[in-house]
């Protein structure tokens, strides 16, 4: 019986300096469970908080990993592979956002 698996990663960008932390959450998943993880991770739904802490952010990529395992096994993925990744460098300037 062949294992299932889900990768979740989340690429986070941070400029501390800054007044308000922001961060982009990317999701590589099969489409309907990166639906489902859009729409049901905290980190998601706490993305465009004004007052996002550094602390806050980290504490809700540690929950994001249980939360999107627990969300996977609902799913029918019971080894799903939920991998995290923090990148602070700052955005490249001179990049339009995509959307997306």
């Amino acid at each position: 019986m062949p294992i299932l698996a889900l990768i979740l990663l989340l690429a986070s960008s941070a400029a501390f300096g800054q007044a308000r932390l922001a961060y982009r959450l990317e999701i590589d998943a099969p489409k309907d469970m990166a639906e489902i993880l859009r729409k049901g991770l905290n980190l998601a739904r706490w993305q465009n908080d004004p007052q996002m802490t550094p602390e806050q952010l980290r504490r809700l990529i540690k929950d994001a990993e249980r939360e999107a395992r627990e969300t996977a096994a609902t799913e029918g993925y019971f080894s799903a592979d939920v991998q995290t990744q923090i990148d602070e460098s700052p955005p490249e300037s001179g990049s339009a956002a995509s959307g997306g």
